[in-house]
């Protein structure tokens, strides 16, 4: 499944609204914790500057930065 999720994304301490897409890749078993975690991958694109990532020649570093978020999610365990 694909998803698109809106929020808020904060680089070096300012904050902007960002989009990502959000695919579930499925769940995969972890030993150490014994527990199954859902595994995520998120991508989207910024710009830099818009977070006063300035430093650097435009000609070496693009002002859109490709994002790309792996995540792994375990579920809180429900009360007794």
């Amino acid at each position: 499944k694909e998803y698109t999720v809106d929020g808020d994304l904060t680089i070096r301490g300012v904050t902007k609204k960002a989009t990502f897409k959000v695919a579930a890749l499925g769940k995969v078993q972890d030993p150490a914790m014994k527990a199954e975690k859902n595994v995520f991958q998120a991508t989207g694109t910024i710009n830099r500057k818009d977070f006063g990532v300035n430093y650097g020649p435009d000609e070496i570093v693009s002002d859109k930065i490709d994002l790309k978020i792996n995540l792994e999610a375990v579920a809180e365990a429900k009360a007794k």
